[in-house]
């Protein structure tokens, strides 16, 4: 019984072993027919859930209505910089409380001089270019981050569809590249469910250097969490790749842009910053691509890393200790998208690596993104090609 008891438990480590990705797999993707998509750029924003962007969205699975202190009442407004709310693993459980979803209000900075900060929304006229993406091309409303916690592991996942069991974000020496300085730490979750520190130097298989083996072309644009990942990091070829936010532009004008981009800007939403010049830069980005000849054959990703402390009413399905995470807003841009559609499948950041390993067929990294619901379901490749749609940018507060 003993030695049963022993094997069984080798076999749940290594299955968790799998899913946090320290472990490859060799599961491959089915072959996609050809498709025009030979770009797939990849934005990552900061600190937003479903309900808080797009809970008004009409047709969208979304909180009209929230309870305060036992009344029902319509979410109140945010304003358009507001103050940080903790967003920790720990404040993320506390607030999921075992699926009831009915303590957000007692996680730090939730209210604010009396003011239920966590249950706020922005409204269409807070937004407008985000909702006008959402009506014209795809927005899907069960997009869930991959680990209840904050930015850096749910980061990892749209590059690695794993966080090496990271829930924390990477402590930095003076702002130094974490794999760059022997001494940053990052919190981790043991197979035990114990938290304990590391070495912010990540070693797990990445889609970088899946697409670098393969011969496909990739660059980090101000994409941080690349220097979290050994494989990445410390690979001076690869380590090339990695580029100033403010590259992307060049890039498309000298026709350099390559078969996939992530890209992160400082004008990223993270409260207190502003809401609206964050906005201004995504619009910035997109209307960029959507001028030059690449938007005929791009796929567009813009999501938000992970839920900052807001209020979402949806319980995200537990696949594992990390998470599922509270969900979050994510649109799909492309002349391929479908208009004005809502997918209403269930999808995670682990979809993004998903997506284009679908799209250029790769390998699974793990059984994360293995088993992860791709992102193809906003794309009709038999309809004609969209037109770019330049939006203009706003005077903001």
């Amino acid at each position: 019984m003993a030695l049963k008891n022993f094997r069984l438990a080798l076999c749940v480590c290594a299955l968790c072993l799998i899913a946090s990705g320290a472990l490859p797999t060799t599961t491959h993707n089915v072959v996609l027919a050809d498709t025009p998509i030979q770009h797939v750029i990849v934005i990552v924003k900061e600190n937003h859930t479903f309900d808080n962007y797009f809970g008004q969205f009409p047709g969208a699975d979304g909180a009209k209505a929230v309870t305060i202190n036992g009344v029902t009442q319509t979410p109140p407004h945010a304003a358009d910089s507001t103050p940080d709310i903790n967003h920790s693993y720990t404040s993320a459980r506390l607030a999921y409380d075992g699926g009831k979803m009915d303590k957000f209000d007692q996680v730090q900075g939730a209210i604010v001089n009396g003011f239920p900060l966590t249950y706020a929304q922005y409204r269409e006229e807070d937004i407008p270019a985000y909702w006008t993406y959402a009506k014209q091309f795809v927005l899907f409303d069960h997009y869930f981050t991959s680990v209840m916690g904050p930015s850096t592991p749910n980061h990892l996942f749209t590059v690695a569809a794993s966080s090496g069991g990271a829930i924390g974000n990477a402590q930095r020496t003076n702002g130094k590249p974490a794999c760059s300085v022997p001494e940053a730490i990052i919190s981790v979750l043991t197979l035990f469910g114990q938290i304990t520190n590391q070495r912010a130097c990540l070693d797990i298989p990445t889609l970088p250097n899946a697409l670098t083996q393969r011969g496909l072309s990739w660059k980090g644009y101000g994409f941080w969490p690349m220097e979290v990942l050994h494989r990445v990091y410390d690979d001076p070829e690869l380590r090339q790749n990695l580029y100033r936010e403010d590259q992307l532009m060049p890039d498309l004008q000298a026709g350099k842009l390559p078969a996939v981009s992530w890209m992160f800007g400082a004008r990223d939403e993270h409260p207190p910053r502003s809401v609206c010049d964050g906005e201004n830069w995504t619009v910035e980005q997109i209307n960029a691509v959507m001028k030059n000849p690449s938007w005929k054959s791009s796929l567009i990703i813009v999501t938000w890393d992970d839920w900052g402390g807001w209020y979402d009413h949806v319980a995200p399905r537990q696949l594992d200790l990390l998470g599922l995470g509270f969900r979050v807003p994510t649109l799909v841009i492309s002349p391929y998208s479908k208009q004005g559609y809502i997918s209403h499948q269930e999808t995670e950041h682990a979809s993004v690596p998903k997506t284009i390993e679908k799209l250029f067929n790769l390998p699974s990294l793990n059984q994360r993104d293995a088993n992860a619901n791709d992102l193809l379901d906003a794309l009709d490749f038999s309809q004609l090609p969209r037109e770019p749609l330049i939006l203009p940018t706003r005077t903001c507060p």
